[in-house]
């Protein structure tokens, strides 16, 4: 069976109620472990879930940025972050701030860190087993690149290697 694994942070008991039962239905185990960074993975994949309220607070105390740093250092995972909630769940003082929320969301995706709005935790859920669903691993070989901006042009053609590159 395919394992789900649930950061021990995660509080909200009807959040991991859902994700448990709807998870179980489609075939998946979930346990609870510490992550490295995000809150729920799956095989390569990490989502760190924010709530629109946890998001302002990440974003306005500037955790997300050492929070998407652990995201980007990493090459060999896929990390996403699903924002739960719109911004009128903001609280009122909060609103001044909508603002740096979208450049924030412009930001991490301009780093290559995918972001997704959804309506409820719900949602969440059930776009996060889309995407486990779906999930495959990238099986084509990765072409290692050159120091030499030429060299590594001429690699990155198919059927290309070090030694053709040079030819060329």
């Amino acid at each position: 069976m395919n394992t789900i694994y649930l950061d021990t942070r995660e509080t909200n008991n009807k959040f991991i109620d859902y994700l448990i039962q709807t998870s179980q239905s489609e075939g998946y185990a979930v346990e609870l472990k510490a992550l490295e960074f995000g809150d729920i993975n799956y095989e390569n994949i990490y989502i760190e879930r924010k709530n629109v309220q946890d998001f302002c607070s990440s974003v306005c105390s500037d955790r997300l940025w050492e929070q998407a740093y652990k995201m980007k250092l990493n090459k060999d995972y896929t990390s996403i972050i699903i924002i739960s909630g719109g911004w009128d769940n903001l609280w009122k003082d909060s609103m001044n701030q909508i603002p740096r929320l979208e450049g924030a969301i412009i930001q991490l995706i301009a780093w290559g860190i995918p972001v997704l709005k959804v309506s409820t935790d719900d949602e969440l859920v059930d776009k996060t087993l889309k995407i486990f669903k779906h999930y495959k691993p990238i099986s084509a070989p990765v072409k290692r690149v050159d120091k030499d901006d030429k060299l590594a042009l001429f690699m990155a053609l198919p059927n290309v290697g070090r030694g053709g590159a040079k030819k060329l």
